[in-house]
């Protein structure tokens, strides 16, 4: 009998150690986590991953998020005393990496820098934290009160979420990889852990058209054996570039022609030329540009223009025709040179 209670009383052992074995191993044996314990209490920062890279090809925003476990659970932070239940103990967060009036910021080449906006939500089964999304900023601290006992990571996980917006990237970017590494630190008062995580977002070169607007000509207009307007207009590309320009008639035979009655057209010619003396390239019909020119890199054209639209009706094709209004409709393309 004293051999039989022996071995039992092993047995129990072996199990317990067991178990607390693997809880250190999921804490020593993880690259995204940290944990610390003093032998009573413990604080447990758990799966908390670089976010995927996202790419930005002109949209209003981008966005991207650390990403779930395999099994769908997210990161989690826990701080609690082990025994006899594992009661929860309040802790704080705070935030360090790089910033900028006390706004994160993702880094490129040439020191280049755009803001980034991180948010931390709670998904906690206590309202542990606001369930809206707090913002990130610097020497912002969150406080996380769980206020309950055997408590696990299923109640406690949070999610992490970058956006950058498009004006930032226009006005602050380049052509390049921006990026940001983080970190995320919890404090109980007792024990202190911090992990680290990246964003990271590729922006690709964009190009923009603005302040084109509809051209209206009229007997005012008549210079020589023409009539003509003029309007200039703005070509941004991100880091600058040069391109073509394509013009689209809404005409099914693409040919330069105003409609007006029935039957009745009125032939017309778009000349296009950039800043800096530029050539001119000449339109009669759909098509590309003839010369290739250059965009600012300012997304306003440093508040001004970048290149030229001369919209030209010779006079002579305007006398035989009817009295009224004659339209087109032109789509204008940048084609990357």
């Amino acid at each position: 009998m004293i051999i039989k209670i022996t071995l039992r009383t092993l047995t129990l052992l072996m199990i317990c150690l067991s178990w607390q074995a693997q809880a250190d191993n999921d804490c020593r044996l993880s690259n995204i986590a940290s944990c610390a314990d003093d032998g009573t209490n413990w604080l447990k920062l758990k799966r908390l991953d670089d976010m995927p890279d996202v790419v930005w090809q002109g949209e209003p925003v981008v966005e991207t998020e650390v990403p779930a476990a395999n099994d769908g659970r997210r990161f989690c932070i826990l701080a609690y005393a082990q025994s006899p239940f594992r009661y929860a103990q309040p802790y704080t967060l705070t935030f360090s990496g790089r910033f900028k009036d006390g706004q994160p910021m993702l880094v490129g080449p040439g020191r280049k820098e755009i803001p980034v906006s991180l948010k931390i939500s709670g998904r906690t089964a206590y309202n542990a934290i606001d369930p809206e999304q707090k913002t990130i900023e610097e020497g912002r601290s969150i406080d996380v009160n769980p206020g309950a006992f055997n408590i696990n990571c299923r109640q406690m996980e949070f999610n992490l979420e970058a956006s950058v917006d498009r004006d930032d990237i226009l006005a602050f970017g380049d052509e390049a990889v921006f990026t940001g590494r983080f970190t995320v630190h919890a404090d109980s008062g007792l024990l202190s852990v911090s992990e680290d995580f990246e964003v990271s977002v590729d922006v690709k070169k964009v190009y923009q058209v603005s302040k084109l607007q509809d051209v209206i000509l009229d007997q005012q207009d008549l210079s020589g054996s023409w009539y003509y307007e003029d309007m200039p207009f703005c070509v941004f590309a991100l880091g600058g570039g040069s391109y073509k320009v394509n013009l689209q008639s809404s005409n099914t035979n693409n040919d330069f022609h105003l409609e007006g009655a029935p039957g009745s057209i009125i032939p017309y010619r778009i000349s296009l030329k950039g800043d800096y003396d530029s050539q001119w390239s000449i339109f009669s019909a759909s098509g590309d540009s003839e010369h290739p020119y250059f965009a600012s890199p300012s997304s306003d054209c440093f508040q001004g223009t970048s290149a030229l639209m001369r919209v030209e009706v010779q006079a002579a094709d305007t006398s035989a025709s009817a009295p009224g209004s004659y339209t087109d409709t032109v789509v204008v393309t940048i084609i990357p040179d």
